[in-house]
């Protein structure tokens, strides 16, 4: 059966699924050429659901060229009118979280954060695990950027232990970067080094980004500053530590150490 003989809310559905692993294999421009028929098909099909979840989830194309940054927040903002609208909580909850992210790459701090909290609340109210421990790592990054390592870091032990809970793996290796970045901030270059090490391994391991795609800059400056404190020398010892743990050991370890 060819393409075109297929329903386009199937077809809607596997390109949103398309966007989404081509997404998380660091490939930016084939996730959006993905999303883009995602909203095709599913607006075709009156899949209003999915039609959404691939608006809102053309957000990346901001993280490509930053001059889509205006259009992406306010496309995201109709997301967000349209499942307020229709007590979409789940599609609601989602566009919150992604406008989040970009009003920060905006500059607009505290817009952002207002936009992670009022996600938060979505998802308890609903009971969503993951994307409420998405709203805690936005938060916590927020946090970070701001130079407030040690309320970042509260936010942050909050999403690693939600994520550790529900089995989100990468999501807990991503967690544990920030994490790292934190203690990098707080003077502990070398316990930093260690969750890094753990992070890195696992994402690797799996070929995904080794942080949020939005947080990329970030992470590599954090592993450059970690270097710049330790040493290439001590920076591959205690990183090759963290890889050589399993992954749930270390989350075990950023859980309990103050």
């Amino acid at each position: 059966e060819t393409p075109e003989a297929q329903e386009p809310q199937v077809l809607g559905r596997v390109h949103l699924l398309a966007g989404l692993m081509t997404f998380a294999a660091r490939d930016m421009e084939s996730a959006v050429d993905h999303y883009r028929h995602a909203v095709q098909y599913a607006a075709a099909a009156d899949d209003w659901r999915y039609q959404q979840i691939a608006s809102a989830n053309l957000a990346i194309r901001a993280l490509v060229d930053p001059d889509e940054l205006p259009a992406v927040i306010a496309e995201l903002g109709d997301v967000v009118k349209r499942a307020t609208a229709r007590d979409e909580a789940a599609v609601l909850a989602h566009a919150l979280n992604l406008r989040g992210v970009v009003l920060h790459r905006s500059g607009r701090e505290v817009e952002a954060r207002t936009q992670h909290e009022l996600a938060l609340q979505v998802n308890r109210r609903i009971g969503d695990r993951l994307s409420e421990a998405l709203a805690y790592a936005n938060l916590g990054h927020i946090d970070l950027e701001g130079g407030r390592p040690d309320v970042a870091l509260v936010a942050s032990k909050r999403a690693l232990s939600l994520a550790s809970r529900i089995g989100a793996s990468l999501l807990a290796a991503w967690v544990l970067a920030e994490i790292a970045s934190g203690e990098q901030m707080r003077g502990n270059a070398e316990e930093a080094t260690i969750l890094m090490g753990a992070s890195e391994a696992y994402t690797d391991a799996i070929g995904a980004h080794r942080g949020p795609a939005a947080h990329q800059a970030w992470h590599d400056l954090t592993v450059e500053r970690l270097r710049d404190d330790l040493g290439d020398r001590e920076f591959e010892r205690h990183h090759a530590t963290g890889a050589a743990l399993p992954l749930k050991d270390v989350i075990e370890r950023a859980l309990t150490t103050s």
